[in-house]
Order: C-alpha cells, then structure tokens, then sequence
C-alpha cells in the first residue's frame, strides 16, 4: 500500500513537472509588460514618431515590452507583433510609414514586430502618423493596437502621436495648433482626435503632462520627417 501511495505521488510530480517544462518559454500575458516607456509615465500607451533630419526613427517614441513565460523567467528571442488594423474607423487612423528604420514592417497586415532580448525586452521605435479627423467627428478610441508574442496575445496599448495632421512632413505648426486645441479646448475636438495626444498618464486624462512630452518633441527636432508614403 505504501509503495502505491508513493508510486502515486512521484507520478503526480512527475505530472506536475512535466506541465511545468511544456509552459516554459511560452509567453504569459501576465507576467508580460507591456508598460515601459522611456519618455514619459509608464503605461499602456505606444508613442508613434518620425524621423530626425539623417533619417533615424525618433527615440522619444521608443516602447520597450518585456516577455515573460508562467514562471515569470524572460522569454528570449520571442517575435513581439504590433497590430494597428484596429486603428482605422475611416475618419481617424493611424497611418505606417511603409519603411521603418528600427523594426520589421508588415504593410499589408498593418503590424509591426521586434525580435526579444536574452531578457525577454523587444524594443520598439515605430515611425508613422495619425489622420486626426475634425471637430465632432467621432476618432479611434483608447487600445486600438493588439500585441501579441509568439502569436500568444498580451494585451493592448493606446497610440498617440506627435504628428496629428498626418502627412509626410513630420511634426510642424499644424500639429502643434491640433495638440493644443485637442489638450486645452475639448469643444474644438471632442470626440474626435483626443486619445492621439495621451502621451503620458492614465488612460483619458489630456492635461500639461501630455503637453509638455509634445512641446519637447516638436522642440528636439527629432521627428522632422515621417515618410515616403504611408502603408496603404
């Protein structure tokens, strides 16, 4: 009887182990961080940039997500996807460059990918724009984009960008006039092009903070240019 009752336990181990090893690597939604921001507040927000004047993806707009598997070990060279299909409503979306500098572009799937670290980080510097529509037309709202590793999805991020007139020429004094107008005067804008300029703190709250990230963008230079042409 003994013998069973052990033969027993060391298969139940030897279950639970072997759970255990088939999860390993596997990313874990969450354990995974999809919050890292290099500029400004940590959150669920992705920051699209542009170009400075020699063609390098702006690292203000820099994400950094982490992939962790359920035993909360980093998850090394695991493909991170960003999806934007779902930022598009006709009137307001976002729009690609259709080259990237700093990451792998899929124009026809609208998505974006980075490979991870030994630590499980996947850096992204996602270069593009938003066709921010007019006074009373209803925009994209907030977690437009889906992220996914390895095809395991993570979550969801807002995106907000500094270049809201949506053309090639990078951010100017258009996107400037538009930033204050969405930030300061919500009858100009509401409900159209807000959660484009949530570039810092909690989701649905447009105050200085935000304001400021876009003041130091368009005052650094370094997002100047856009692109080409946008994905289609």
């Amino acid at each position: 009887m003994i013998r069973l009752a052990s033969k027993a336990m060391l298969l139940s181990a030897l279950g639970v182990m072997a759970a255990g090893a088939v999860l390993a690597g596997v990313p874990n939604a969450t354990n995974s961080n999809l919050n890292a921001q290099v500029f400004g507040v940590p959150g669920p927000v992705l920051i699209l940039g542009g170009r400075s004047g020699g063609g390098v993806a702006d690292p203000r707009c820099e994400k950094q997500i982490t992939v962790k598997d359920a035993a909360n070990n980093p998850v090394a060279n695991s493909v991170v996807t960003i999806n934007f299909a779902n930022c598009d409503n006709g009137a307001d979306n976002i729009r690609l460059a259709n080259t990237q500098p700093f990451n792998t572009l899929n124009c026809a799937a609208q998505s974006v990918s980075a490979t991870t670290n030994a630590s499980g980080v996947a850096v992204f510097r996602i270069v593009g724009a938003a066709f921010a529509a007019g006074s009373g037309t209803a925009g994209v709202g907030e977690g437009c984009a889906t992220v996914t590793a390895d095809g395991v999805p993570l979550g969801a991020l807002s995106v907000a960008t500094a270049d809201l007139s949506g053309n090639l020429a990078g951010v100017g004094n258009n996107d400037f006039l538009m930033a204050s107008q969405a930030i300061f005067n919500a009858a100009l804008c509401a409900p159209c092009y807000r959660s484009r300029i949530n570039y810092v703190g909690a989701v649905g709250v447009y105050d200085n903070a935000d304001f400021t990230y876009f003041s130091q963008t368009f005052a650094i230079n370094g997002s100047v240019s856009n692109a080409a042409a946008f994905c289609p």
